[in-house]
């Protein structure tokens, strides 16, 4: 591991049951913004991953620093895995020199995450100033962009003597030689440090990121309005680092979506008991009519190409332009702001979305916004929301509703996950943290793109990319869809061939065949199915549909239509009719016969059941025949927080070995050893297991030739550990236990002494109820005067032992 990713760690959260569906994509870019070291000082930088009904590899990278990994893991499925930029110790420092974009240079900071399975993303900064930057995939990505924020609300200048940035651009190119303009709408520092409005053009290669900031803090130098154009697709950050709004500090920021994703209906949910609601309204066309509808009264103004007007809100506004806008809101209680680029509410949104907590939250806004046909539909964590709960929009004749839940009842670490059974919904989450210093982050959670999907029945089954229909056939297509799509159009590689939710192939010939898919129209946008192929499978003679598995070196005979057949290849496929190598059955047809020659691994696998704490490593007897394999061992969470390590399982021999942590806490603790084939078509084996580490001998000493005591919780596990609280004793002696031992040490008395030959233990019982027993130790004989004639005494309520008129503590310690 290399200087710079070790510094990444991926804490791997397993959440059986949960998913999430918001910006779900394969690939995400990213460039991080630029915070005040000092506001910012103690924050985590985090990447939140989540992944879907399928385990997904990551790899998070920077291309343009030869693709330097900082982190490559894999995001079980339905659960997801929080990655921690850079330790506390020095996470600020990491950002600033490998994370975060500086200003006026071409730098290599283009954060890349790609996975083989969809995820949901984004980056959350927790602590004082933190904010959650959505990370919305290929929705992220265009080639023009107008730059959305807040103009109303100062920078602080400095805080506690750090200085902060003003607000900001972050870049980052998606492929080489991307040229990119940017047209200031306020003076920014330009790179040879003089202050202008004058265009920007900057050269990027994949990854290459550039950032430039605002020539000011106060609020009217800030950069809404800005417009940058590439000929290649980019992705843009802004950052607004401690906004000073209402009594305190904090920062807002979000990643825009281009201007082809800006739209005419916005909603704005205030957040309940703000101290400051604040939106800004930015028209990308001239002569734009803006109408604000709110409970209290309707408002109507005009603005021209890249006009702005800011307004402060109290209640629920619904926002209806007749030509594209762009929609930003500010949120404060008490000082601490959150910021996010509203998505527009037609054609939008996701059917399911997880949101993880920030650490610390202390109170979490859902702000649920969907069409009110849709409610009574929505669940989160698998409970009904209640229709009646959501309330109407004003100036929408009641066809969108809205809710804000209050979870922060929730236990922080459980992720909240909202589903909706039908239609689609938009996700807004305000999560404020107070210790150790207070932030508020606001950011959606859901698809600003078009979240309406076209679903097809082909004979009342579900369509997914194939369809085979026999010869001469016939077969009812039918397309559904949620409320509000119609005038449905359907396609045969890419020729219109129908119009209507329900087209009947008749007949069916080769003419039939083709890709074909489905379009809608959807609240003023366009929505299409999936594409799928419909293959005609013609006529023939009948062979029987035949599947065979064959050991490595054998081989398989068949006959059909008077010849003989012989194979010996894996994945031997015979059939006159065949599409992509998938089989294709009925129409009295010829039918395939797969061949599959298989030579997977076999294990066995004899963990013990306890091991003593002084041991370095867990033994396990093994065997695997059959092929190459890795073996890999995943432990559970109690493990992992004891310093176990997941990873490859070294082998001694006949024995495969699971290293100790050093001082391993006295506990039962639970792993899964995975045998993993090299072979692609063999099955990974897999064992769980679970074992006692006992006390290492070390919990108690002996003391003279007739005294064994347990040490206390202050020296039982060593120097600079917190020791075992321990509450009940019970003595053993060659694994039986002694009568009436049950103190914290055992004392023969003073004409007895200690068995040489024999094996001592202690049951250990701690104060959360865990009984456990101590390994064995065999004592050692001395033929020290000293330590020869003992009487045990009870002075001032202690009991010491007395040694040639001395007295010491049972442990050893000399009283006089």
């Amino acid at each position: 591991m290399n200087s710079y990713s070790r510094h990444i760690f991926c804490l791997l959260l397993l959440l059986c049951g949960l998913a999430a569906q918001g910006q779900v994509a394969r690939q995400f870019w990213f460039a991080p913004p630029w915070m005040n070291s000092h506001h910012t000082g103690e924050a985590d930088f985090h990447l939140i991953l989540s992944a879907y009904d399928e385990d997904a590899h990551v790899v998070i990278s920077q291309p343009a620093d030869g693709n330097r990994v900082l982190c490559d893991t894999v995001v079980y499925a339905h659960s997801y895995c929080d990655i921690i930029i850079a330790p506390k110790s020095d996470h600020k420092s990491y950002a600033e020199a490998q994370i975060e974009v500086p200003y006026n240079q071409v730098s290599k900071r283009g954060m890349f995450i790609a996975a083989d399975h969809d995820i949901g993303a984004y980056y959350q900064i927790t602590h004082a100033n933190g904010e959650a930057y959505t990370l919305k995939g290929e929705n992220a990505l265009g080639t023009e962009f107008v730059v959305m924020s807040q103009n109303k609300y100062a920078n602080q200048a400095d805080y506690n003597g750090y200085k902060s940035h003003n607000n900001s651009i972050q870049i980052v190119a998606t492929e080489d030689g991307t040229t990119v303009k940017i047209y200031p709408s306020q003076p920014v520092v330009q790179d040879d440090g003089t202050v202008s409005t004058a265009p920007v053009t900057v050269w990027l290669n994949k990854g290459e990121t550039y950032a430039l900031k605002a020539s000011g803090t106060a609020g009217s130098a800030h950069l809404i309005g800005t417009v940058i154009q590439a000929d290649k697709p980019i992705a843009v950050t802004t950052s607004d680092d401690s906004v000073a709004a209402g009594a305190g500090q904090d920062a807002i920021g979000e990643q825009l979506v281009p201007t082809d994703m800006a739209g005419t209906d916005y909603t704005v949910i205030p957040l309940a008991g703000s101290t400051i609601e604040s939106i800004f309204i930015l028209a990308l066309h001239p002569s734009t009519t803006v109408t604000l509808h709110s409970a209290d009264n309707d408002e109507t103004i005009t603005l021209d190409s890249l006009g702005t007007a800011t307004r402060t809100v109290s209640g629920v506004t619904y926002i209806h332009a007749d030509a594209d806008i762009q929609v930003f809101q500010l949120t404060n209680r008490n000082g601490e702001s959150g910021g996010t680029v509203l998505p527009q509410m037609l054609c939008t949104g996701s059917d399911h979305v997880t949101y993880k907590r920030i650490p610390n939250s202390d109170y979490t806004i859902l702000n649920i916004l969907t069409q009110t046909t849709n409610t009574g539909s929505l669940y989160m964590n698998g409970n009904e929301i209640l229709a009646s709960e959501f309330k109407p929009i004003p100036g929408t004749d009641d066809k969108w509703s809205y809710i804000a839940l209050n979870v922060t009842s929730k236990p922080a670490a459980m992720p909240v996950e909202i589903e909706s059974a039908r239609g689609v919904f938009q996700l807004g989450v305000i999560d404020h943290a107070s210790i150790p210093q207070g932030t508020l982050t606001y950011g959606f959670f859901s698809n600003y793109a078009n979240g309406s999907a076209i679903e097809v029945l082909a004979d009342e089954q579900m369509l997914d990319s194939l369809f085979v229909l026999c010869e001469g056939g016939t077969v009812t297509m039918v397309a559904e869809a949620p409320e509000g799509v119609s005038n449905y159009t359907w396609y045969r590689d890419g020729q219109l061939i129908y119009s209507g939710d329900t087209l009947v192939l008749d007949m069916a010939s080769a003419a039939s065949a083709g890709q074909y898919r489905v379009e809608g129209e959807s609240r003023e946008c366009t929505v299409e199915s999936k594409e799928f192929a419909f293959v005609i499978q013609p006529r023939q003679t009948v062979i029987p549909l035949t599947e065979v598995t064959i050991e490595e070196g054998g081989s398989y005979t068949w006959h059909a239509n008077g010849k003989t057949y012989t194979a010996s290849v894996r994945d031997t496929v015979w059939s006159p009719v065949f599409y992509k190598d998938l089989p294709v059955a009925g129409c009295d047809t010829a039918q395939a016969l797969h061949v599959i020659v298989r030579s997977c691994i076999s294990a066995t696998l004899t963990p013990p059941d306890e091991v003593c704490g002084d041991e370095r490593v867990l033994r396990m007897p093994y065997s695997v025949t059959g092929g190459d394999y890795t073996a890999i061992v995943r432990f559970g969470g109690k493990a992992l927080a004891a310093g176990f390590t997941d990873g490859v399982i070294p082998a001694d021999g006949a024995d495969l070995l699971l290293p100790l942590p050093e001082a391993v806490y006295a506990d039962t603790y639970t792993a899964v050893v995975a045998f993993e084939p090299d072979k692609p078509e063999c099955d990974t084996i897999r064992f769980d297991i679970s074992f006692l580490v006992r006390y290492p001998a070390s919990v108690f000493t002996q003391k003279w030739n007739d005294v064994l005591a347990v040490y206390n919780d202050r020296y039982n596990r060593g120097e600079g550990r917190e020791g075992y609280h321990i509450t009940a004793f019970q003595w053993y002696k060659d694994g039986q236990p002694i009568d009436g031992a049950t103190g914290s040490y055992y004392y023969t008395g003073p004409d007895e002494q200690l068995d040489f030959n024999a094996l001592y233990s202690v049951l250990l019982t701690r104060d959360d109820g865990t009984v456990i027993r101590s390994c064995e130790y065999r004592p050692v004989h001395t033929d020290d005067p000293d330590m020869v004639t003992t009487t045990k005494q009870l002075v001032n309520g202690h009991i010491v032992i007395r040694r040639a008129d001395r007295q010491y503590t049972i442990l050893g310690t000399l009283l006089q």
